[in-house]
């Protein structure tokens, strides 16, 4: 099954009930990924442009997407970022697929002397 990294980013209300009140959010979610069909496999809190980073496992990406849409939609959250990982015999394949697709990069135009 697919697997997802997210990053997560608090509201500032959100964050000050955490430091209020500090505890593991992922009893909260795990079963929300569950019905969807899902499993985290880990998750971190983490510095810098969001909160909290996990990576969870779905059937597809249409529960990647509706897990997302209802952090989203809960209000306590201001930014989901969902990034699809490809393991990297996929990535392989991707690359030499790539090499074989036919496309032709936009070539720079000569400039014409008049």
């Amino acid at each position: 099954m697919p697997q997802f990294l997210m990053e997560i980013a608090y509201t500032p209300d959100a964050m000050a009930s955490l430091v209020a009140n500090p505890q593991d959010r992922r009893d909260a979610v795990k079963p929300a990924i569950e019905t969807l069909g899902g499993t985290l496999d880990n998750a971190w809190f983490a510095m810098g442009d969001c909160d909290v980073v996990l990576i969870a496992t779905f059937p597809d990406n249409s529960g990647a997407l509706s897990f997302a849409a209802a952090l989203s939609a809960g209000g306590a959250v201001r930014k989901v970022k969902t990034i699809p990982l490809l393991t990297i015999a996929e990535g392989v394949d991707a690359l030499k697929r790539a090499a074989t697709c036919g496309y032709q990069p936009l070539r720079r135009a000569t400039a014409t002397v008049r």
